[in-house]
């Protein structure tokens, strides 16, 4: 009865609300990563606001709970991630991962804060395509490497702009020819190494 007020509770708290009507073991607590790769400036700042994850076909989006704040993405190097989202959820596949960012974006160079420009990060979000399949899974992370050093632009007239270039870690939920790419995971940190590891074949 304690485990289950305890689901209840944690499930009316989405964005979905209202009455469960699912089996409980067809739920999977969905966890979201964030980790990078290296770049020579002294930071990169995003303004996480939330993060969405959709069904196939676009049928169902769910916002999960998300701890929104402004993140540096080089603290996210060498080994290092941080858990930006999760909640328990009743989708048996994820087609998308959407994270929608706010108005305060900025990289510092040498010491001098720049403004960072992000197209539609705060309007239609930073969209990652996924191939999950979560049926009879308790628990997966997913993890998510935001790769500044390739993100980062400089324009002309010394702006600074982002076009996000964001990677699906996980072999399994990777789409198409990305599912066969070898990400290196040796800067990981050593749980989702053995994660990793203990759940995926080092040859795929």
């Amino acid at each position: 009865m304690l485990l289950a007020g305890l689901l209840a509770t944690l499930l009316n708290s989405g964005c979905n609300g209202g009455v469960i009507d699912f089996p409980i073991n067809n739920l999977t607590l969905l966890n979201i990563r964030l980790t990078d790769a290296p770049l020579d400036v002294d930071e990169v700042n995003i303004d996480l606001q939330s993060i969405w994850v959709k069904g196939p076909g676009g049928s169902e989006e769910i916002e999960l709970n998300t701890n929104a704040g402004i993140y540096d993405l080089l603290d996210l190097q060498n080994g290092i991630d941080v858990l930006v989202a999760n909640a328990m959820v009743s989708l048996g596949e994820i087609r998308q991962v959407r994270l929608v960012l706010g108005e305060f974006n900025t990289v510092v160079v040498d010491g001098v804060e720049h403004e960072l420009k992000i197209p539609s990060g705060s309007q239609s979000g930073l969209k990652i395509q996924v191939c999950l399949d979560l049926t009879g899974m308790p628990q997966y992370d997913l993890i998510l490497d935001f790769d500044a050093a390739e993100s980062v632009h400089q324009t002309g007239n010394g702006k600074y702009l982002m076009h996000p270039v964001i990677r699906v870690v996980n072999p399994d939920a990777a789409c198409g020819g990305n599912r066969n790419s070898n990400l290196d995971i040796d800067g990981l940190p050593d749980n989702l190494q053995q994660y990793l590891e203990g759940n995926y074949d080092s040859n795929n």
